[in-house]
């Protein structure tokens, strides 16, 4: 698709570029949808929208020339297509989002992570019906599973090179290269998020008192499967940001909930939203090179 758009454009950096772009504004769009459904709330939808699009991570390694974004999209797409699968309980958007999941995985593995609460949809919407659970899952696996397949098949005889390989050099390289890993967690999720872990931390709150609402089963299996997937994380070698988009849509989650919650006070917290966009924007510049928790942790 690069090449192709690359001809047209006469430009393979433009074009590649640009589609990354495309992946950013449909990625905040379907984000934005599933705040808007989850929470039952416009203005929870609009904050989870900005808060993703104004995050580091995402801006520094989303519309530019990686394939994160592609894997990104194919997530957030997969979340969708759980929330609509837990709505409406049809198994359609369930096989959408494996399908989804499939694809977005071939560019990056986070796409494979839309599983999670897929998974968690198929249970919620099926649960008693187990033949009926068993035979959409095994069809739902299928579709996620044979593009993997396929591709992975093909560079492993071609090439005798296979996922495990590649797992394998990131634990050699990266797996002892950490003084200490809970120094570099610190780093990794406090410039993750800056100033949004008060919202995050109004949000757990909000999510205690949500408890007994009338939609509060249906939101909890969501956000439920979101922290499964989010705890993959450390499951990597590598500790970077790169890495963090499942845990960072799961603290912004919680912290529509907030939003969700109090509406009417959401407004107070806009010096919040705006110190933390300026400090994801001053983040490689300023604050990263700024700040070393090494020395500040080197009595642990």
């Amino acid at each position: 698709m690069v090449r192709l758009t690359g001809i047209a454009f006469g430009n393979l950096s433009l074009a590649w570029y640009l589609l990354n772009a495309c992946a950013y504004l449909c990625m905040l769009i379907v984000w934005y949808a599933c705040m808007a459904g989850l929470f039952r709330s416009r203005r929870a939808g609009l904050w989870g929208m900005i808060l993703l699009g104004m995050n580091y991570i995402v801006t520094a390694f989303g519309p530019t020339f990686l394939m994160d974004i592609g894997g990104w999209l194919a997530f957030v797409v997969g979340l969708y297509m759980a929330l609509r699968c837990v709505e409406t309980g049809r198994v359609s958007y369930f096989y959408y989002g494996a399908a989804v999941a499939g694809i977005g995985g071939l560019f990056k593995e986070y796409g494979f992570l839309g599983v999670f609460p897929l998974a968690g949809a198929i249970v919620y919407t099926r649960w008693g019906d187990w033949g009926r659970f068993l035979r959409e899952s095994v069809a739902g696996a299928l579709l996620t599973l044979v593009p993997v397949v396929v591709c992975y098949g093909y560079v492993y005889a071609a090439y005798g090179y296979s996922y495990v390989d590649w797992y394998g050099h990131n634990v050699a390289t990266y797996g002892a290269s950490y003084g200490s890993k809970l120094i570099e967690f610190v780093k990794v999720f406090g410039s993750l998020y800056t100033f949004g872990w008060f919202l995050f931390l109004g949000g757990l709150y909000s999510l205690y008192v949500m408890k007994k609402d009338e939609n509060a089963q249906r939101m909890f299996v969501i956000i439920g499967s979101l922290f499964v997937a989010a705890s993959t994380v450390f499951l990597w070698p590598a500790i970077t940001q790169r890495i963090c988009i499942a845990p960072l849509l799961f603290v912004i989650v919680v912290s529509c909930a907030w939003v969700a919650r109090y509406e009417r006070y959401a407004s107070y917290a806009l010096p919040l939203l705006f110190v933390y966009g300026v400090t994801n924007l001053l983040m490689d510049a300023y604050i990263l090179p700024m700040f070393s928790f090494d020395q500040l942790f080197s009595f642990i």
